[in-house]
């Protein structure tokens, strides 16, 4: 896979990464509200991501069967196929059952800490040096974390009726832990690969687990309307498939670094959707504490010069 950390810098091809990168980020933030349509029409979070992943591996599987995109063999299949059916279905189910508890633009914000443990990681397992950037990153994505948890502990931020938030937040850091872990593999899985490839096994396996987990566990609970359905739907299409296929577009025009660095616009998108449509509030201390937590955020970015992985899913 070519290095998308040189891409030759073009005005146009700015315009068109940034374009790309917004509408992922527009895609991520609406996935709270879509969720709302299908929980309110009678689907459960296991359903609901059963069918997001199912639907998004299969039209992905399409598109890459159209591009006649080759998927990899042998160990490296595995290899992708459980980064879905385990990484992928903690860090996915963790971020969809926090919601149940803290508003969305807070587990959104939680899950930008994923580059802080990312980091550690790498200085413990991979020999990568920290850095003062890295190390000033840590330092503010640790301070950032506690001016945005503090506030949600003590249930001044508000959030969904009869959630825990102690639950909500821990759901949220581990969420991000769970991404870190998944980055770290996908970086190595998709390093000779192609990345659409990649993410396709990933969300075809997701799907896999998660209708195993509904037929076996609590059984499948379905949207009982149309607006549910259509939830189902948008988050499948829209905050799955456009949006995996708008981030991995954008990396070529970008690079990952520039592109890592824009990608912070999801958390922003998911907090603005959440205050206009959810009547979500976060505090004036989490607002600065989510900036410095994007802000960690930006800095590890920048100060990785090596390429980043380019197998994505997000949330």
């Amino acid at each position: 896979m070519a290095d998308t950390s040189a891409v030759a810098r073009h005005p146009r091809a700015d315009v068109v990464g940034f374009t790309q990168l917004a509408i992922a980020a527009l895609g991520y933030g609406f996935m709270s509200l879509l969720r709302g349509w299908a929980v309110d029409a009678g689907a459960d979070t296991v359903t609901l991501l059963a069918l997001r992943f199912a639907i998004a591996g299969l039209v992905l599987l399409a598109i890459a069967r159209i591009r006649r995109v080759r998927f990899p063999k042998g160990g490296i299949f595995w290899a992708a196929c459980s980064m879905g059916a385990v990484l992928y279905v903690i860090e996915a189910g963790t971020y969809f059952f926090a919601l149940k508890h803290i508003p969305s633009g807070l587990v959104a914000l939680l899950l930008y800490l994923y580059p802080a443990p990312v980091a550690i990681a790498s200085w413990l397992f991979f020999r990568e040096k920290l850095g003062r950037a890295r190390l000033v990153a840590l330092v503010l994505a640790m301070i950032g974390s506690a001016f945005t948890v503090v506030p949600a502990l003590t249930g001044t931020s508000g959030g969904p009726p009869g959630g825990s938030p102690t639950l909500g937040v821990v759901l949220g850091v581990s969420c991000a832990i769970a991404y870190a872990v998944y980055m770290l593999v996908g970086g190595r899985v998709t390093k000779d690969n192609n990345p659409l490839a990649v993410t396709t096994l990933v969300c075809l396996s997701a799907g896999v687990v998660f209708s195993l987990w509904a037929t076996f566990g609590e059984g499948w609970h379905l949207p009982r309307s149309p607006k549910g359905w259509a939830g189902v739907g948008l988050l499948s299409i829209f905050s799955t498939v456009v949006a995996i296929l708008c981030v991995l577009a954008g990396l070529k025009h970008l690079g990952s670094v520039r592109a890592s660095t824009i990608s912070t616009l999801e958390a922003a998108a998911t907090v603005a959707v959440g205050g206009i449509f959810l009547d979500e509030r976060l505090t004036v201390i989490q607002f600065v504490g989510g900036a410095l937590i994007l802000l960690g955020a930006v800095i590890c970015a920048r100060a990785k010069h090596e390429e980043q992985p380019a197998v994505t899913c997000e949330e």
